[in-house]
């Protein structure tokens, strides 16, 4: 019982890892994709930041 609990949290553990490297990758995406947006429109990067950081990403946009 001990061991089959260990196996779910380490299961659990590298499925966390997985999904949250998962969610940095799409928030850099988003990043650059404003950085990209910015230095062509000359928006204030600040401006868009908050759009995603209220969690519309790229409905923001």
């Amino acid at each position: 019982m001990r061991k089959s609990n260990k196996n779910l949290t380490e299961k659990g553990m590298k499925r966390a890892a997985k999904n949250s490297k998962r969610i940095r990758e799409k928030e850099q995406r988003i990043k650059d994709l404003i950085w990209l947006l910015a230095s062509k429109k000359h928006w204030h990067p600040e401006v868009s930041k908050i759009s995603v950081e209220s969690g519309q990403g790229q409905d923001g946009i």
